[in-house]
């Protein structure tokens, strides 16, 4: 083999090994619809309200911080079914104060770009994205 094609093929074999994660990701979550992720049903649950806040009311009505008691989106998982309880990460009127809103803002792209609903669809702008990532070490 000559060193250019041993070249080619090594990029082209170290893609494919970074898809096999999200393309096996993928798969997983193609069919979900709107259930939510069993991995961390609570925190997801709050990043969808934030997001639907965000979609409905704009960022800057809550200073681009999301609303985690956002009402009609899965009252029984995250904050919002305990929201009685005080918290000092939570406003009463439920703004989350605690993080950074970073997954809430890719979802409020994803939401932004494909539409809220299916939720399984918002997952695929983070794996399209961490996927991009590992293959842009390829071209560096």
């Amino acid at each position: 083999m000559n060193p250019p094609f041993r070249r080619h093929l090594a990029t082209v074999l170290f893609v494919l090994l970074c898809g096999i994660g999200a393309f096996r990701a993928t798969a997983q979550i193609w069919n979900m619809g709107n259930e939510l992720a069993d991995v961390d049903r609570y925190s997801e649950a709050n990043v969808l309200r934030e997001t639907r806040n965000f979609l409905e009311q704009g960022l800057a009505r809550t200073y681009g911080l999301g609303n985690v008691y956002y009402p009609g989106l899965y009252p029984d998982d995250g904050f919002a079914r305990e929201a009685e309880i005080d918290r000092i990460s939570v406003t009463p009127e439920g703004i989350y104060t605690h993080y950074p809103p970073g997954p809430e803002y890719l979802a409020l792209a994803a939401a932004t770009l494909f539409g809220p609903e299916p939720v399984s669809r918002l997952r695929m702008l983070p794996i399209a994205l961490g996927w991009a990532y590992c293959c842009s070490w390829v071209f560096r």
